[in-house]
């Protein structure tokens, strides 16, 4: 259902319920070796692990053949492994649709029972901790079930998709809700909290109809006006076009340097498109405003990218790739990063 990382820390999430939390245990630095002798020079037993690496690196410097079937363990000690931790407590038998890490290592659970809950997870380098024992920092309860969340720590501020069609905000100091607004009754599956390069904020909700709605923030001082806290009018129209025919699954964005404003979906369609926000000063229900007489769209689809036959299941970004996984148990890594030399973009 979902896998958060932070550092050496990695939290997971499966059907069957409840939060599993594991730490990589990475080995050391392999140092190059020529030969059989100078890997006993440095120390490395002929029969260990290592051994045997420096004497078939040795041997193919060589030119000599080794029988490789003495390494097929050697991935033990070129490859970290996850040391399993334990279950967080509480969430032994609740579905657990999201999982967040902030930058202080605290583990963010949204849920289907319409709870979201915050463990304190920078314990677990202590090996005499128990991550069982451990209650929730932070709890909250919502209207409906949780299907997705975003942290942005910039704003001290959360965002979660629920789903009886709402958008509900939260703090990050305490975990508290403290404003919501229900877009219809199509439920919301996936929310991001978008920077612009103008440096304002909105909200981003995908729904199950394949809509994206486009909700600007009232921010001053990096601070979310918590009274009033969406900059819409509830006559108008947040809805971006063109919608998915399926599902909006996903939202993704790296809110950094140059690719702030932009950002990715993905459809149960199997379609990933790739947006660009506009910068002019904001308006109210999804658009821009320009002048009296013309308004822009919030954003605009720049991208409509396919390559599932069956259905998109996640997608993420690092500004430059795009990662998705589908139904066909296949990844797909999209690079618009610039070769060297042409300046061109490559697909």
């Amino acid at each position: 259902m979902s896998v958060a990382i932070s550092g050496d820390l990695v939290a997971s999430a499966g059907r069957e319920g409840g939060v599993k939390l594991w730490r990589i245990e990475r080995p050391q630095p392999l140092a190059p070796v020529k030969s059989q002798e100078q890997g006993e020079e440095r120390g490395l037993e002929p029969d260990s692990a290592l051994g045997k690496l420096s004497q078939l690196a040795g041997n193919a410097a060589k030119g000599k053949n080794s029988d490789r079937s003495e390494f097929k363990n050697i991935n033990d000690a070129v490859e970290g492994k996850l040391i399993p931790l334990g279950n967080l407590k509480g969430l032994d038998k609740t579905i657990v649709t999201c999982l967040k890490f902030d930058s202080k290592q605290r583990l963010w659970a949204a849920a289907y029972d319409g709870t979201t809950r915050t463990y304190d997870a920078s314990k677990c380098y202590d090996s005499n901790f128990r991550i069982s024992s451990q209650k929730p920092v932070f709890r909250a309860d919502y209207t409906d079930s949780v299907l997705d969340m975003d942290l942005c720590e910039e704003l001290n501020v959360g965002a979660c998709a629920t789903a009886d069609g709402g958008v509900a905000l939260f703090s990050i100091k305490d975990g508290q809700f403290f404003c919501g607004i229900i877009l219809s009754e199509v439920a919301a599956r996936s929310v991001l909290i978008l920077k612009k390069q103008n440096g304002s904020f909105a909200v981003l909700c995908g729904r199950n109809d394949g809509t994206i709605h486009h909700l600007p923030l009232n921010v001053d001082n990096s601070r979310v006006d918590q009274d009033n806290p969406f900059d819409v009018l509830e006559s108008t129209d947040t809805a971006l076009a063109p919608k998915h025919t399926g599902p909006c699954l996903c939202l993704a964005s790296q809110n950094e340097g140059t690719t702030e404003g932009l950002f990715c979906s993905g459809g149960q369609d199997g379609t990933v498109r790739v947006w660009t926000s506009n910068d002019h000063e904001s308006g109210s229900r999804g658009t821009d405003v320009v002048n009296s007489e013309q308004q822009r769209p919030a954003a605009k689809c720049i991208y409509a990218l396919t390559g599932y036959k069956l259905w998109l299941g996640s997608i993420c970004t690092d500004g430059r790739r795009i990662v998705s996984d589908g139904g066909e148990n296949s990844l797909i890594v999209r690079d618009f990063s610039k070769e060297k030399g042409n300046g061109k973009a490559s697909l």
